[in-house]
């Protein structure tokens, strides 16, 4: 499950030494925190998401920009009311990992206010890229990458 690129020979790979892996998030050190993340976030368990993050957290996200601290972090959250429901399809996620640094490439499904679902796993809205930083056993940045045209309002100027 838990694998490292090669690094052998004249021409390592290029992401040479970086573990990745699919599927056994829980086996990743860094990636515990983030599981607990998006089932807190999803609705799956009760939990205090502020508890993950540092005092002082970076937070971006499209809509957002970027905002700092656990105020940012909740203001980021209060974007997620375009959607009725969104669920994270984490036992999918690519995960790589190298020192403090967590990415997270993922799809979601979900519906927004008006009824329209997605699913990332069919659809072009819900794919998702997100990086985070560890200071202390804690999310002290995540920078979350994603399309907010989660109704896909803009598919006129996408060809």
């Amino acid at each position: 499950l838990l694998e490292s690129a090669p690094c052998r020979g004249d021409n390592p790979a290029p992401n040479c030494g970086v573990e990745h892996m699919r599927l056994g998030i829980s086996l990743i050190s860094r990636s515990s925190p983030l599981r607990l993340f998006y089932d807190i976030n999803d609705g799956r368990i009760a939990g205090d998401l502020g508890a993950l993050f540092t005092h002082d957290v970076q937070i971006y996200t499209p809509q957002l920009g970027i905002a700092h601290g656990l105020e940012g972090m909740a203001a980021g959250h209060q974007g997620r009311a375009t959607t009725r429901h969104m669920a994270h399809h984490v036992d999918e996620f690519h995960i790589i990992e190298q020192g403090d640094c967590v990415i997270i490439e993922g799809t979601t499904q979900g519906e927004t206010l008006s009824g329209r679902e997605w699913d990332g796993r069919k659809t072009i809205a819900g794919h998702f890229c997100a990086v985070f930083d560890f200071r202390g056993g804690k999310i002290s940045r995540m920078h979350v990458y994603f399309d907010p045209d989660f109704e896909r309002e803009d598919a006129s100027r996408s060809g």
